[in-house]
């Protein structure tokens, strides 16, 4: 039973630092996204000013 319990805890503690990977990759996307929108609209919103 306390083989069992520590399996389960170990399982659960890779899946946490495997969704903590996962969001930090899609929060990288996001920052990589916006950072690009903003390169791309300025030159056009310098322009109109």
């Amino acid at each position: 039973v306390l083989a069992y319990q520590n399996v389960r805890r170990i399982v659960r503690r890779h899946m946490s630092i495997n969704r903590r990977k996962l969001d930090q990759q899609l929060s990288a996307m996001i920052l990589i996204r916006v950072g690009f929108l903003v390169v791309m609209t300025l030159p056009y919103v310098l322009q109109r000013i």
